[in-house]
């Protein structure tokens, strides 16, 4: 059977059709291959970090129960037989180190041991509303246990706030120390170099300003960041946590002076 012309042509088009078509689906395919490598290649990334960690265990070894107090939130065993809450741990820290007092970091590494992981904020908090007044700052995040005295059927008891000027100091804002975040996360940018991310910022603010520590929160830093990236003063390089950042002006060719260079 011989074809017309007509019908030749209209075959050609048809073909030309399923030929942009698959083409089109070619590409989709493509697209959406690459879209699940990229998501292959974050969950192989986060199973790495977390390789031969267990998260869940490191951070609540012992579900936590309804109970929350001044003191903090209480923990209760497997069997839900005893609970212990921070202020409990941190006194029986205090106690064995006693007389010698300790740094809120020290404390914080030994409540691990107990189970409990907070930020040295919360803990802050937690030990300036401990009910029984058991704690005693000695400024500058450093901790130790409040006198004791005893009552007429000679218990041991804590001495409170209002017995004497044992008073345990509750952390000061930024403000109050008269600490800018914004300025000190500008100024140390002068000096930094390369990639960075907001755990190394937090880090390097504490090391050079010690007494901001019990003030100053991660939340606080990560805002900072985030507010100086909207500005096109920092650009986001890569969004897996934690979001690691470059001064823009690096990308853009200015000349840095930076000589601070994280490593990761």
């Amino acid at each position: 059977m011989k074809l017309t012309p007509e019908q030749v042509a209209t075959f050609q088009q048809v073909l030309d059709a399923n030929e942009l078509e698959l083409n089109q689906k070619t590409e989709e395919y493509q697209l959406l291959q690459a879209q699940v490598e990229k998501l292959g290649n974050e969950i192989k990334f986060l199973r790495e970090t977390v390789k031969g960690y267990d998260v869940v265990s490191a951070l609540h070894p012992t579900p936590p129960t309804k109970d929350i107090s001044d003191e903090g939130i209480s923990f209760s065993n497997k069997d839900g037989k005893s609970s212990l809450t921070m202020g409990d741990a941190v006194y029986e820290i205090l106690k064995k180190k006693a007389p010698e007092p300790l740094y809120i970091g020290d404390i914080t590494k030994e409540l691990s041991k107990y189970g409990l992981a907070p930020t040295r904020s919360s803990l802050s908090t937690a030990l300036y509303k401990d009910r029984r007044k058991r704690f005693k700052n000695l400024g500058r995040g450093v901790y130790s246990l409040a006198a004791a005295k005893k009552t007429q059927n000679n218990e041991t008891v804590e001495i409170s706030n209002q017995d004497n000027d044992n008073f345990i100091e509750k952390p000061k804002s930024l403000v109050e120390l008269g600490f800018k975040l914004s300025d000190a996360v500008k100024n140390l940018l002068d000096e930094i170099s390369g990639e960075f991310t907001q755990p190394m910022i937090f880090k390097e603010l504490i090391r050079l300003n010690p007494n901001i520590e019990p003030s100053l929160s991660d939340s606080a830093v990560s805002m900072t960041l985030k507010n100086l990236a909207e500005n096109d003063v920092l650009v986001v390089v890569d969004e897996i946590a934690p979001k690691k950042y470059r001064k823009a002006s690096e990308l853009n060719g200015q000349p840095q002076a930076g000589k601070l260079a994280f490593v990761n």
